[in-house]
């Protein structure tokens, strides 16, 4: 028996990309909609396995979209499509119930295993189990990091508010953990600080040393989890 996947994105040709990915294959496309109102609308009638949504729908945000669907169809998995991954979105989209991440860029034998893997769950009550977990982590966040656009003054805000003087980040340190949070690379950081590549790489490696962590994945993570205890 085929796996049911519906999609939601704006952009037609995603959608149509995705078709091409599934056709010949053991995932049929029940429902292709650039409206998260129409999506929602839909699910019940076309009864899909899988939902892909992106973070960008014609109307309401993906977010929200994600949201209802959790909260209504709660054995449902949502993959989210997304152009990028961060250590920050992906715990944003855990937070308001989704299964997973699918980038953009995956391959065609990535992508349909993704699919596979979040409809063929082995055990339907574990699923339920981690999804009443995250909803409640979703109500502890939902007044805090927001999914859609996340602000780059509230982030930065709290995370001067919970360093500590057991953690003595300078300044800039702190401001550069908060672009490794949002997924930037070197050169981005550089460019915005208006600073060289070599200086960044100086700045996080002294950024390191102070949390005792080996990597910037470690310390967006860390970053991530200092956010999450000052919500508790």
């Amino acid at each position: 028996m085929g796996i049911r996947l519906l999609i939601c994105d704006d952009q037609e040709i995603t959608r149509i990309g995705i078709d091409t990915f599934c056709q010949g294959s053991d995932v049929e496309i029940v429902g292709s909609f650039a409206s998260g109102v129409q999506a929602l609308a839909n699910i019940e009638r076309l009864s899909p396995n899988v939902i892909v949504q992106s973070l960008h729908t014609a109307d309401i945000s993906g977010s929200k979209t994600i949201e209802q669907i959790c909260d209504t169809w709660p054995t449902l998995p949502v993959l989210v499509l997304s152009s990028y991954e961060s250590p920050l979105l992906t715990t944003q989209i855990e937070e308001i119930g989704a299964f997973g991440l699918i980038r953009k860029d995956a391959s065609q034998e990535e992508f349909l295993q993704t699919i596979r893997d979040a409809a063929n769950m082995p055990i339907r009550k574990s699923r339920d189990g981690q999804l009443r977990k995250v909803a409640r982590r979703r109500r502890r966040s939902r007044a805090t990091l927001g999914m859609d656009k996340p602000s780059r003054t509230f982030i930065l805000a709290q995370l001067q508010c919970a360093l500590t003087d057991d953690v003595p980040l300078t300044p800039r340190e702190v401001e550069i953990l908060q672009q490794i949070v949002e997924g930037a690379g070197n050169q981005s950081i550089a460019k915005k600080f208006e600073i060289s590549v070599e200086t960044v790489k100086e700045h996080i490696q002294h950024m390191l040393r102070k949390l005792a962590i080996t990597d910037r994945t470690q310390a967006a993570i860390w970053a991530i989890r200092l956010l999450e205890s000052t919500k508790t």
